[in-house]
């Protein structure tokens, strides 16, 4: 059995740290794209202006519950307006 596991460690250390890897690369290849997306588009998504402006999901969650960050409802989806929203967000925010 010991030896077994010996043959098989190495191959497992290498695919834990692909995976690893192919995780943590994969956020910012990502995050590119969607930042300059975002850039161009007038409305956004939560997760759109998360990337954006460099904060969490969650934080912008927050931001919206403690009324600090303006949105739009449409259904369940909160979109943000790049005008209305985000832009009047980092001017009171500086």
């Amino acid at each position: 059995m010991k030896d077994a596991i010996e043959q098989i460690e190495p191959w497992l250390r290498n695919l834990i740290r692909e995976e690893i890897n192919r995780a943590i690369n994969l956020p910012k290849e990502s995050a590119s794209a969607l930042s300059q997306t975002a850039e161009t588009k007038s409305v956004m998504s939560i997760k759109e202006v998360s990337i954006f402006l460099g904060i969490s999901q969650g934080t912008i969650h927050r931001l919206i519950r403690d009324g600090r960050i303006g949105h739009y409802r449409v259904g369940r989806r909160i979109l943000f307006s790049l005008d209305d929203h985000i832009r009047p967000f980092l001017e009171t925010s500086k």
